[in-house]
């Protein structure tokens, strides 16, 4: 009898447990839950998004360096690598040829956290250190500069990215650009702002006037007459 009792008990406090779980969730933590859930899809549509448009980028900047005869803009990540090599082989030599002048002219290493990246030599002291991107991470850098200008244009990405990186080319950030759906989205949001005035056949008979208030010169304005025929 004492077995039974006990069995009973346990499972009364058991389901107590869980209506009272259920309870609490339902009513105190749903919002929560509906609100992560939603950010954890949205997070995971946006790493799907990224994922095809780094894939794309990828493809059509392919397809242009394939019709180049110099791509020396361009580092593969092996490539990279080799670099490193050949830097650190040159500065080591004692008796240094014309191969290894040419190599320490264009490029220097530094160590970053516990690795080697290739930069521009620094000619004076002070001077900010310019990296050389591998092939594989362009992407990369130019969507995180893409944001960080607040989705700006070419030449906002190619001067914020020429700050700190060499090899950034403006083909490669219009090839980005061009990819980009939240610039599309904005874009094709000032088209259909746009207003085309209605043109008339005959002169005069509908323009548009506005008038300029120029504070700086009390009781002066500039009227200004567009005629639209």
């Amino acid at each position: 009898n004492f077995f039974f009792f006990f069995l009973f008990f346990f499972c009364g406090v058991f389901f107590s447990f869980i209506f009272f779980f259920f309870f609490f969730f339902f009513f105190f933590l749903r919002n929560k839950f509906v609100t992560f859930l939603s950010s954890f899809l949205l997070i995971m549509s946006d790493i799907d998004v990224l994922a095809k448009m780094r894939s794309r980028f990828y493809d059509r900047l392919s397809e242009c360096i394939e019709q180049k005869s110099s791509n020396h803009l361009y580092i593969s990540d092996g490539k990279y690598k080799e670099l490193i090599k050949e830097v650190r082989e040159a500065k080591a030599e004692e008796k240094k040829k014309t191969i290894h002048y040419r190599r320490l002219k264009r490029f220097d290493i530094m160590t970053v956290d516990n690795q080697d990246k290739l930069i521009v030599p620094i000619a004076t002291e002070g001077a900010s250190v310019l990296y050389y991107v591998p092939y594989e991470e362009l992407f990369d850098v130019i969507n995180e500069t893409h944001i960080s200008v607040g989705h700006g244009g070419r030449n906002r990405i190619l001067a914020e990215a020429g700050r700190k990186y060499k090899n950034v080319s403006s083909e490669a950030v219009l090839i980005y650009l061009r990819l980009c759906e939240a610039c599309e989205k904005k874009q094709k949001s000032a088209k259909k702002r746009l207003v085309k005035p209605i043109l008339h056949s005959e002169m005069n008979s509908r323009a548009q006037v506005d008038l300029i208030n120029m504070q700086s010169n009390p009781d002066k304005f500039i009227f200004v007459y567009q005629d639209h025929s």
